[in-house]
């Protein structure tokens, strides 16, 4: 993940030399953010599903009949 942000934080800085708003960019950005300062940047990029897991202090996992 933290790779994946570093991209995130580079197109943050290109929309804003533009003046180009990218509320999407701005998101993801911030959970990515959020993932890594708790300790999830070790993970693919589905940790960041684990932030929001976190916020709602619930767990998703894949139903046993799904592959």
């Amino acid at each position: 993940m933290a790779h994946a942000y570093k991209d995130l934080v580079s197109g943050a800085g290109i929309s804003a030399n533009l003046c180009v708003p990218m509320p999407v960019l701005a998101a993801a950005t911030a959970t990515y953010q959020a993932a890594l300062l708790s300790g999830h940047g070790d993970k693919d990029k589905g940790g960041m599903v684990r932030v929001f897991e976190d916020l709602l202090d619930v767990r998703y996992r894949s139903h046993p009949a799904c592959p």
